[in-house]
């Protein structure tokens, strides 16, 4: 069973649940008001949801989401695979070659190189303002990269600032990419402690 958000159309929410929908796994879904519905599928159900969360209207909301799983666990409610009556895709058995385990290996990797190529940018350039899909903390070659979400009114000075600072009181190296309200970070650092240290510095001083 999946609870799936389909709010603000994040294309790798919509990407997982195709799969569900195409192996016909459970899944309940729901959305915010401010979201233009996105299936216009007779027989597919989606909770709304308020995105003010006020609290009699969370209670409302909650309500109506635990029923949606209750029913979809008793299996009351319909799939795209059941409402357009096709067969689910199938899982092949059989061993996956060594040839296609290293190209998958290999894929993912590139994917990670292009992905810190993009944001190499050094927190002492201008920084930009654009929307930007989200980072997952990930360490490749000792790089170690993270986003935080930055408070309202922050400005670039601010940013360098305390950017500089960290990079000068802990002697390390660090890159910074501004997009909205969100700040990019790559540390280059083996530490896990230290960049524990830096996120928390940053959001201290950053974030709400």
């Amino acid at each position: 069973m999946a609870l799936c958000d389909l709010s603000n159309r994040n294309p790798n929410v919509l990407y997982e649940l195709g799969i569900r929908q195409a192996y016909d796994k459970p899944v309940v879904l729901v959305q915010d008001e401010k979201t233009e519905r996105i299936f216009d599928v007779s027989g597919i159900s989606t909770v709304q949801y308020s995105s003010k969360r006020l609290y009699e209207e969370v209670l409302e909301n909650r309500k109506a989401i635990t029923e949606a799983i209750r029913s979809t666990k008793e299996g009351k409610q319909n799939s795209i695979i059941k409402v357009v009556n096709v067969k689910n895709a199938e899982v092949q058995k059989g061993e996956v070659s060594k040839e296609d385990k290293i190209e998958v290996l290999l894929s993912g990797l590139l994917e990670d190189v292009k992905e810190l190529k993009k944001y190499n940018v050094s927190p002492k350039q201008q920084f930009q303002s654009e929307e930007i899909s989200d980072w997952e903390e990930v360490m490749l070659n000792n790089i170690i990269s993270f986003e935080i979400i930055l408070k309202h009114g922050i400005t670039n000075k601010d940013i360098n600032n305390v950017v500089n600072n960290i990079i000068k009181s802990m002697s390390v190296q660090m890159d910074c990419y501004r997009r909205g309200d969100r700040l990019f970070v790559k540390v280059n650092t083996s530490d896990v402690q230290k960049m524990k240290n830096i996120r928390f510095l940053l959001q201290k001083d950053l974030c709400v």
